[in-house]
């Protein structure tokens, strides 16, 4: 299948306009490996790995296979957003738009979070890690609680 995959990405690479056919095939090709909502263990670190993709363009593929699932729906989306993968992400495949400021902010806390978990588990402390964060939760939730009385 990565061999496959690896075809549909050289077109990607190629073209940003013409591209987003490619990335529209190459999420049908996730979508149908997908066991449930989920891809099969270790198949997105392989595909991270063999075509240097983030994990959150992975899911913007599928998502574009998902929302869109005829080549008239991709056409029309395409013509809407200008040939933009850019504005497509943007404007159809985002949840709700974010204020900049909001963005940043939680895109830092969720990686010094990452970054702590990962660290927990390279030491073998996950369980310490619970509990801090539950203790830190507890004090945070009653501290709001204070704040709105």
């Amino acid at each position: 299948m990565l061999f496959a995959l690896g075809h549909i990405q050289q077109r990607i690479a190629e073209s940003e306009t013409g591209s987003i056919k490619a990335r529209w095939e190459f999420g049908q090709e996730l979508v149908r490996q997908r066991l449930g909502k989920q891809l099969p263990h270790g198949l997105r670190s392989q595909i991270r790995e063999a075509f240097g993709l983030e994990s959150s363009e992975i899911t913007r593929r599928m998502q574009l296979a998902e929302k869109f699932s005829s080549p008239e729906e991709l056409k029309a989306v395409c013509e809407r957003c200008g040939g933009s993968w850019r504005r497509i992400i943007r404007e159809e495949l985002t949840k709700a738009a974010r204020l900049p400021d909001e963005i940043a902010w939680r895109d830092r806390m969720k990686w010094r979070l990452d970054k702590i978990k990962q660290e927990a588990a390279d030491a073998g402390h996950q369980g310490e890690l619970v509990e801090l964060l539950e203790s830190t939760l507890r004090t945070l939730r009653s501290e709001s609680v204070e704040m709105a009385a």
